[in-house]
């Protein structure tokens, strides 16, 4: 062997040494996306290895061998001079360059320049119309320009002034006495991407209502006290007293849930609704409110009997439980606080919650069983013949199987919406949608943002919504619920 091929096979022994020592690391879907990623890297060094004067290394394929981390998405190299690295952490005068709603940060990216969706002149209504040649333009433009993400850090230094803050982000502020009358408590669960958090915060936002937000405790301590530091900021917004380590499909997903609900008991509110940090409201507060009332007391939890592959396969751990009418759905709910009160205070659902604890996904399971069991005579749960809930309007998710021509791509078979997606959201009955990655399709979440807050600007001129109360009071569940 050559002196030459000693020294390079030396070099790139080394390097996948650092990659192989980030990816042991990592945990959880980073470590996924670090064996995605394998190929790749063995793709360099087959390349690097095999090249000769003949065949020479393209430059695509060059390596500059930097230290490699799974948290690379806040710096971007500059091409120029790859030793100066551009932090993507904005400062607070960013504030001054986007509009108030509809628009991330976006950067030109031919000379690095910060812009917003306005001024590169996209306007939301031919994409939600459905405008091809229109949409067909402005996804050619936008392929100029990327979207910055607000970091942990932004929030932390944007929150020094909390009145500040408030008023530049936009928060509303005010609310009708229809709203005040009727509080709603949200919780929320986190682990990621604070900017589409912040974004549904204020979105749902009202002095009337009451927010609970579980952040992963396995997220960074910068995630945690930008959380914290926006929380600050409102009487009504808190931090989950209790924090746990999330693992996927486990028992600290329904945990989360639960320290959710604990705390939002402490105070007076009607229903209570579960959502993740990516989602978006399809509603005004004013519209749920409207929405609320036409249910007339009932809950509504999604439930489906268990096929027998499926119930070997998440529940075989859990013995013999008896009392319940065992049923698989959604985690995600709108529930009336007796509903809530129940599962926190009930002997019963106290002990179910426990022996849950072996089971996979155990918060698919939970709710929806207590949902079912009719003997239980809980107010607002299901007393109907049906002997599902499938379809219904808490949240529209766009599954693979049932949606296969998502416009946007999928992750766990479930839509990340793309433009076309953005007719279907603005027209659905449903009151949340499940979901959006922050650095995919933005234009996507802008829009929506800004057809949601053109609602609310509305709605404040006329003091009315567009609701149709009749399609919602005539509901299988509203009308035939436990009284």
């Amino acid at each position: 062997m050559s002196r030459f091929l000693k020294i390079a096979f030396c070099v790139m022994l080394f390097y996948l040494i650092i990659v192989l020592t980030n990816y042991l690391k990592s945990e959880g879907p980073v470590k996924q996306s670090w064996l995605k990623e394998l190929p790749r890297h063995l793709d360099r060094v087959v390349t690097f290895l095999t090249a000769t004067d003949d065949y020479p290394l393209p430059q695509s394929k060059l390596i500059k061998f930097t230290t490699l981390t799974p948290q690379t998405t806040l710096d971007k190299q500059n091409e120029d001079d790859p030793d100066k690295t551009q932090q993507k952490s904005l400062s607070p005068d960013i504030l001054s360059v986007i509009p108030v709603y509809g628009s991330s940060v976006y950067q030109r990216k031919k000379d690095g320049v910060l812009t917003s969706r306005t001024d590169i002149g996209i306007k939301c209504e031919p994409l939600i119309s459905q405008d091809q040649d229109e949409t067909q333009r402005i996804e050619s433009s936008l392929i100029d320009y990327d979207k910055i993400p607000l970091s942990p850090e932004f929030y932390i230094n944007v929150t020094t002034s909390c009145d500040k803050y408030i008023q530049s982000r936009g928060f509303i502020t005010e609310v009708t006495q229809e709203e005040r009358d009727f509080p709603i408590a949200f919780g929320i669960l986190m682990h990621e991407e604070i900017e589409l958090l912040e974004r549904l915060l204020r979105a749902i936002y009202r002095p009337s209502n009451f927010y609970f937000i579980h952040v992963d405790a396995k997220a960074p301590k910068s995630l945690l006290k930008a959380v914290s530091d926006i929380t600050n900021c409102f009487d009504n917004v808190h931090v989950t007293s209790r924090l746990v380590k999330v693992t996927w499909g486990q028992y600290s997903v329904f945990q989360a849930d639960l320290n959710c609900m604990d705390d939002a008991l402490k105070f007076d509110w009607k229903y209570f609704i579960n959502l993740a940090g990516s989602e978006f409201p399809l509603k005004t507060n004013l519209e749920l409110v409207t929405i609320l009332k036409a249910f007339n007391g009932a809950s509504l939890v999604v439930g489906f009997p268990f096929g027998s592959v499926m119930w070997k396969y998440r529940m075989s751990r859990i013995g013999n439980v008896t009392g319940f009418t065992f049923m698989k759905g959604s985690q995600h709910i709108v529930a009336n606080r007796k509903f809530i009160e129940f599962l926190r205070t009930a002997p019963e659902a106290l002990e179910f919650a426990e022996r849950l604890k072996p089971a996979l996904h155990p918060h698919e399971t939970f709710y929806n069983s207590i949902y079912f069991s009719k003997h239980l005579k809980i107010p607002g749960s299901y007393n109907g013949s049906a002997k599902s809930l499938r379809n219904t309007i808490v949240r529209i998710k766009l599954w693979k199987h049932a949606f296969p021509s998502c416009s946007g791509k999928f992750a766990h078979d479930i839509c990340i919406f793309g433009i076309k997606e953005l007719s279907l959201l603005t027209k659905a009955p449903h009151l949340f949608c499940n979901k959006f990655h922050e650095d995919f399709k933005p234009i996507v979440l802008d829009c929506l943002e800004s057809w949601l807050f053109d609602k609310i600007e509305q709605e404040t001129k006329t003091g009315k919504t567009q609701v149709n109360t009749t399609y919602y009071s005539n509901l299988d569940f509203v009308k035939n619920q436990i009284r």
